[in-house]
């Protein structure tokens, strides 16, 4: 829903309120079969493949163990990632191998994947858990 009003300096209603109800539409499903290869897990340093079936857009990312886990589910975890964060500079079209710099070392992470139609999942997502080591 939507609503609209205007308001003076004193934050007194000066307009009548105007609400307009609105669908937004459901994500197109994508037959991308996204798989993940870790190909590099050192301090600082994490090389993620990603394998896919089609050009359809994706997410790749990685993320703590504490923060995939605090979710239910997968779709859960992968809904508020999508639509509570910015995950625009992490879209990914075809097979890619993509860096990260995890934060904490010495922790559990998720590489995780998941196909995207305007930013929104679009595919069960894929995660492989490893851990991130610490600095030697």
């Amino acid at each position: 829903m939507i609503v609209a009003f205007g308001m003076n300096d004193d934050g007194e209603l000066v307009t009548p309120v105007y609400t307009k109800t609105f669908k937004t539409q459901a994500p197109t499903p994508s037959s991308n079969q996204i798989k993940i290869e870790l190909k590099k897990v050192a301090y600082r340093d994490v090389v993620v493949k990603t394998t896919t079936t089609n050009n359809d857009s994706y997410y790749i990312g990685v993320q703590p163990a504490s923060y995939v886990e605090k979710f239910a589910t997968a779709e859960e975890m992968i809904n508020h990632l999508c639509y509570e964060s910015s995950i625009e500079e992490q879209n990914f079209h075809g097979d890619t191998e993509a860096e990260f710099s995890p934060g904490r070392p010495d922790q559990d992470y998720y590489a995780i994947a998941v196909g995207l139609d305007d930013n929104a999942p679009c595919t069960t997502p894929v995660l492989v858990k490893f851990h991130h080591p610490a600095k030697q």
